[in-house]
């Protein structure tokens, strides 16, 4: 059960357990995925849009709808917006935590909610600390200026925090997974582990310096305007904490590019424009502006295709007929049967397994420490193991 369990466990959180819910609902697995993908989707930009509309609209009714278009039409990889990788959702609650600890009085309520969110972005995906740095420093900056312990806040954050770790400890030996891979070896594939430690903490290069510039400012065009927002006498807390997480991720893992890790600096970066914006008396002409520049990089007219494709296809062809279109590899599963009540398929590579039929178990080797052997394969004995499957 374990090893069935591992690559969910390294790579998963407390957030993917809702995909379970539907699965008492339907047997359809594709209406499954889509479930999947709408979480993702809502659990993102979906309420990261609705709460930037509400915590703007009482400073300016204007300013909070493009806001919330703004932040709803990210450009730079928003695909991952319906993947499982969970960053969307870290996203989120950096975004709402963040307002919170700028924004509102530091009582007993609101030090609980902070805190709250703080212990479940780990739980959703660990590279969640490198957001919540900059916010572990806002808030202790605050509490010591207004001469605050919370004490009970503080010892509740801990405790799920020590058993976050200790759940990480119990599938990888390193609580901190995937940091501090030197410190803590852990115990996965090789190949996983060659992956984790070719990346992290690596320091990277020029060119993955242009790669991550690009992916920071440019994950919407409108955010090249930031730097012309900041008041050097007084710089705000949302642009302080959106650069700094970006600028933590940069030092920590500047040999892995990919404008998914940078959403939370997004959601908190779009914030402080529209929050700086919706001190401003602006033009109707300007806003109109505005409005077009925020729609440029839009890609409207990419989503609402994919849309047509998927409602053209549940036109035209039966539920395995459009996973079969979209997904080639389960023609394959479908010759597959299970015999006994449990068999496992080997892989070599990453190979998609949503659709696999009951029964049916894929252990990849690149992944699953227990199928490792068939990319070593040392000897006759690892030959033999290619009877268990």
């Amino acid at each position: 059960m374990v090893q069935d369990v591992e690559h969910f466990v390294i790579n998963g959180g407390v957030f993917d357990l809702l995909f379970i819910i539907p699965f008492y609902f339907t047997k359809s697995l594709l209406w499954c995925q889509y479930w999947g993908q709408a979480l993702h989707f809502v659990f993102s930009i979906g309420l990261g849009s609705i709460f930037t509309f509400f915590v703007l609209n009482k400073k300016n009714k204007i300013i909070a709808p493009l806001a919330a278009i703004s932040l709803l039409t990210l450009s730079r990889d928003s695909a991952f917006f319906h993947y499982a990788k969970n960053d969307g959702v870290v996203a989120l609650l950096a975004l709402i935590t963040s307002y919170f600890i700028v924004e509102k009085k530091l009582n007993r309520k609101n030090l609980f909610l902070i805190f709250s969110l703080l212990s479940l972005g780990p739980w959703v995906k660990m590279n969640a600390l490198i957001s919540q740095l900059p916010l572990y420093l806002f808030l202790l900056f605050r509490l010591i200026k207004e001469k605050k312990i919370p004490l009970f806040p503080i010892i509740y954050h801990a405790f799920w925090m020590i058993l976050c770790g200790a759940k990480n400890y119990l599938y990888t030996k390193n609580p901190f997974f995937p940091g501090l891979l030197t410190l803590f070896p852990p115990d996965l594939s090789g190949p996983t582990v060659a992956h984790y430690h070719r990346f992290y903490g690596n320091s990277g290069s020029m060119q993955n310096l242009v790669h991550h510039l690009k992916d920071f400012w440019m994950g919407k065009v409108v955010f090249l305007v930031s730097p012309f927002l900041v008041k050097l006498k007084n710089i705000h807390p949302y642009f302080i904490i959106s650069v700094s997480t970006f600028l933590i991720y940069l030092l920590y893992n500047g040999g892995l590019p990919h404008a998914r890790y940078y959403f939370a600096a997004h959601f908190v970066l779009n914030l402080f424009i529209f929050h700086s914006l919706a001190e401003k008396k602006i033009k109707a002409s300007l806003l109109c502006f505005l409005l077009v520049f925020i729609l440029l990089d839009s890609k409207i007219d990419k989503a609402l295709m994919q849309a047509s494709e998927i409602y053209h296809a549940h036109e035209k062809l039966s539920e395995q007929e459009i996973v079969n279109e979209f997904i080639p590899l389960t023609k394959l599963w479908r010759k597959l049967e299970g015999k006994n009540k449990l068999d496992y398929i080997l892989s070599d590579e990453l190979s998609n397994s949503y659709y696999l039929p009951l029964n049916l178990r894929l252990h990849t080797a690149v992944q699953t420490k227990r199928a490792a052997f068939l990319l070593e394969c040392q000897g006759m004995e690892d030959i033999l193991r290619l009877k268990e499957y």
